[in-house]
């Protein structure tokens, strides 16, 4: 085990020699500032491609028991991204499941009219103007004044 791990940092400090190394010596040559950022980006991508592989060569040993942390990785990931995950899915049936329509004609409070009454759609209207509550519980000029 601990000799997987020195051959690990090796393999880790030769990637960076070589990125190091390697990126130096091709944006020397490149004329411009975007092309020295394009093979800077490169050059890093495909040493930290191949240090993984040769990473993946040093810790093969423990090949069979690769699924079980895989899983483990997996199942921590969606544990701490839950919040995000079920915003996104709310995000997706607010706008695409129709739950929250705007029928011709509907009262929307909030910010004052912009252009014509007759040209007003839902997407000029601010999404909270849409989004507070359903159609059929929409208040009316009148009863609102009232209210």
């Amino acid at each position: 085990m601990t000799g997987h791990l020195i051959e690990t940092a090796i393999v880790a400090a030769v990637a960076v020699v070589v990125s190091y190394t390697l990126s130096w010596v091709l944006t020397h040559r490149a004329s411009d500032e975007y092309a020295r950022h394009s093979i800077r980006r490169a050059v890093n991508f495909l040493v930290f491609l191949v240090a993984l592989v040769a990473v993946g060569f040093v810790w093969h040993v423990y090949g069979g028991r690769a699924g079980l942390g895989i899983g483990f990785f997996a199942a921590g990931l969606a544990f701490a991204l839950q919040e995000v995950i079920g915003a996104v899915a709310g995000w997706f049936n607010i706008l695409l499941g129709g739950i929250y329509r705007i029928a011709p004609g509907s009262c929307t409070r909030g910010s004052p009219t912009r252009g014509s009454p007759s040209r007003r759609r839902a997407w000029t209207s601010p999404l909270l103007q849409v989004a507070i509550e359903p159609v059929e519980n929409r208040l009316e000029p009148n009863d609102a004044m009232e209210r």
